[in-house]
C-alpha cells in the first residue's frame, strides 16, 4: 500500500579464540515521506549514515526511497569487509591443511564452513528483496529511483556467487584435510605392523 516494510540485516566478524557472525536485524518502515528504522542494538553502518544527513543534504532532496537506497547501500557495502576477513581465513587454513595438521585446524574449518552457511541463508532472501524493490512498482518508492535498487541488487548477487565459491573451497579444504590425516594415519599403521612384525622374528629367533 503506502509504505513498504523491509527485514535486513547487518553482519560483522567478531574475533574471540576463532571467528563468529554476529548478524543484526534491522526493521524498516518507509512512506513517501519518511522512513523510521527499528533494532535493538547499535549498527554501526546506521550511525555513520545519521550523522551524515545533517551534512550532506542529498540524502533527503531526493526523498525516502533514495536515503533507504543509501541504507541498504551501505549495509551491503559493509558485507564485503567480513568476506575479506573470511578469505583471508580460507587462506590460512589451506596453510595449515599443508602444514601440520591439530585438531584445532578441523574446529576452525567447521567454524569457517558454519559462518559461510549463515551468510548464504541472509543474502538469498535480501537478494530477493532488492530485486522486488528494483523491478515491481510500489506506491512509495518513485520508478526512477529503482535502478539505485537494481545497482545493491547487482551487488547481492556478486556477494552470493562468492559466498557459494567459499563454500566449495572450505569443502575442498576439508576434504584435504580429512584426506592427509588418513594419509598420515595409514602410514602410522603401517609403522606400527613392521615393527608388530619384526618384533615377532625377533621373537622366533630367540626362541
Amino acid at each position: 500500500g503506502q509504505y513498504v516494510y523491509i527485514v535486513f540485516h547487518a553482519v560483522h566478524l567478531e574475533e574471540h579464540k576463532s571467528l563468529e557472525l554476529s548478524a543484526l536485524e534491522l526493521d524498516i518502515f518507509m512512506g513517501k515521506n519518511y522512513i523510521v528504522t527499528y533494532h535493538e542494538k547499535p549498527i554501526e553502518v546506521l550511525d555513520r549514515l545519521w550523522s551524515s544527513v545533517p551534512v550532506d543534504v542529498n540524502c533527503l532532496e531526493y526523498g525516502s526511497d533514495h536515503l533507504l537506497y543509501k541504507i541498504l547501500n551501505d549495509l551491503v557495502g559493509s558485507y564485503l569487509l567480513v568476506y575479506a576477513a573470511l578469505d583471508d581465513e580460507i587462506d590460512q587454513l589451506e596453510r595449515m591443511v599443508f602444514g601440520r595438521q591439530s585438531p584445532d585446524t578441523l574446529e576452525r574449518i567447521y567454524n569457517l564452513k558454519r559462518i559461510i552457511l549463515h551468510l548464504r541463508r541472509l543474502i538469498f532472501p535480501e537478494r530477493e528483496v532488492l530485486n522486488k524493490l528494483s523491478r515491481e512498482e510500489y506506491e512509495a518508492i518513485d520508478l526512477r529511483a529503482q535502478v539505485y535498487f537494481r545497482d545493491v541488487y547487482d551487488h547481492l548477487v556478486r556477494l552470493h556467487d562468492l559466498t557459494e565459491s567459499m563454500h566449495d573451497l572450505i569443502a575442498g579444504t576439508l576434504e584435504t584435510y580429512l584426506s592427509m590425516v588418513n594419509n598420515r594415519m595409514n602410514e602410522v599403521v603401517k609403522v606400527l605392523r613392521s615393527e608388530e612384525h619384526t618384533s615377532e622374528l625377533q621373537s622366533r629367533i630367540t626362541i
